[in-house]
């Protein structure tokens, strides 16, 4: 291995390229999620809802203990799409709290929301 990318959303591999895909937890997950291949996965800012944020918890922390999963994310904030910035801080704690549980790094996703 000569690269290791950490973030990719593709599944194809590059000769030399070890990667990570990152995947956003959505309804759908379980029909796409690869059981060997190292992923991340995490609550997306466009995809998380502060609505449906209980089961969303529910179904990335028991997701994220899998043996694959080497991050959490893609998760954060982005002021130009999704829920208010106050419900996704919420919902960044939430991740933060998981990755520190599950001792995993964070993939962090951040759009004008520095300040």
């Amino acid at each position: 291995m000569d690269f290791l990318d950490i973030h990719t959303h593709k599944s194809a591999q590059q000769k030399g390229v070890e990667s990570i895909q990152s995947l956003s937890l959505t309804s759908d997950i379980f029909l796409a999620m690869p059981k060997t291949k190292s992923i991340s996965i995490g609550l997306h800012p466009w995809y998380a809802s502060i609505e449906k944020l209980e089961i969303q918890l529910k179904y990335l922390s028991v997701l994220a203990k899998q043996t694959n999963v080497k991050l959490i994310g893609e998760c954060g904030l982005d002021k130009l799409k999704g829920e208010s910035l106050k419900n996704q801080i919420l919902i960044l704690e939430n991740q933060v709290a998981l990755a520190e549980q599950l001792n995993k790094p964070l993939i962090l996703h951040c759009v004008r929301a520095f300040s």
